[in-house]
């Protein structure tokens, strides 16, 4: 029974988006219902039922593709993305930030980020941005090409680092929205502010965070052949729901990691999301990468996301959101014990 739901859940997927570029193990897809312009989709050929049952070489395959996806998009002047995952037969989701923010942290773009990838089945109306000309002939095309293959300098993010934020008023008042919106309120759809402000607030990264010796020894739940597993600092809706996996090797951008440190995390990213399930059992999970600062990125160290949610709960999210508190001392070495147990069991 499983199975025929699963198959009838790619049919209709692969019905309602355009196809781009095919391989042996996945084939890219333009959506239906792009968010934003140049917004991908991957799909695997055969039927993967979740994050735990995707293969050793499709997981290679998908970092491959997302490199050559980032090589394009380079050529077009899009410099970062968001890359999401889902524990379900659903497609991968490359979102990229908005045309002519490469440089800038679009505040109301990444709310509307958050929501599409956390809460897309959610009564919470989007952000507007527009009509989205279909780009499907350049994909196409595109992934016949060979483009200039990515420099050190498209991986590296120096340090200290300055960035740009826009619309932060904007992004308070979308989330307030939400929040009437989930209290059963009719919301007015926002039109995505698209100028760029004469004036932007600037943020100062002075280091790595993931770097520190003081951060690892206080958040790190579990590490396996230099791969990291981190309690998030921000609070979740509940303790225990929102981790952080990446190498202890120090490198800024998703694509420039190794082929054996992919591997190693699809196998601690495993375990993970195991134990998430007994944790938090009826909830979803999402894995999502944001890969550049203006696609949200804050720790210039690539970094997989893992979320526990509870899809019919999105109010928590946004209160959350609204509030940007820490998780406490207690609540932090009750996780990382607690987690890092469960994690040494699946090893």
């Amino acid at each position: 029974m499983k199975f025929i739901i699963y198959l009838l859940l790619f049919v209709r997927f692969a019905a309602a988006h355009e196809c781009l570029f095919k391989t042996d193990l996945l084939t890219v897809y333009y959506p239906d219902a792009p968010r934003v312009p140049n917004h991908l989709t991957v799909a695997f050929n055969r039927d993967v039922h979740g994050l735990c049952d995707v293969s050793e070489e499709e997981n290679a395959a998908l970092f491959a593709t997302i490199k050559k996806m980032a090589e394009i998009y380079k050529s077009i002047g899009i410099r970062g993305f968001v890359i999401a995952r889902y524990d379900a037969p659903q497609a991968v989701e490359i979102i990229p930030h908005l045309p002519g923010f490469e440089n800038i942290k679009h505040i109301v773009d990444k709310v509307d980020c958050h929501r599409y990838v956390l809460y897309r089945q959610s009564p919470l109306i989007p952000v507007v941005y527009g009509k989205i000309e279909s780009n499907a002939d350049f994909w196409r095309e595109a992934f016949q090409k060979d483009y200039p293959a990515l420099t050190a300098d498209d991986i590296a993010i120096e340090l200290p680092n300055r960035r740009y934020e826009a619309y932060w008023d904007e992004a308070r008042e979308l989330m307030q929205m939400y929040r009437l919106e989930l209290q059963g309120e009719k919301g007015t759809p926002m039109a995505m502010p698209l100028e760029i402000p004469e004036h932007l607030p600037e943020v100062n990264i002075p280091k790595c965070y993931f770097c520190d010796p003081k951060v690892l020894e206080k958040q790190t739940v579990f590490e396996h052949e230099g791969i990291v597993v981190l309690n998030n600092l921000k609070k979740g809706p509940k303790p225990g729901c929102t981790f952080l996996i990446f190498p202890k090797r120090h490198i800024e951008k998703v694509y420039g990691l190794l082929p054996e440190e992919i591997h190693q995390i699809s196998i601690v990213r495993k375990a993970l999301i195991e134990v998430l399930k007994e944790f938090h059992p009826g909830q979803d999970v999402v894995v999502f990468v944001q890969d550049h600062p203006s696609s949200g990125q804050t720790v210039f160290h690539t970094h997989e996301q893992v979320v526990s949610i509870d899809p019919a709960n999105a109010l928590s999210w946004v209160s959350t959101y609204l509030s940007s508190s820490n998780i406490s001392d207690e609540e932090m070495a009750q996780v990382t014990e607690e987690f890092g147990k469960k994690m040494m069991d699946k090893f």
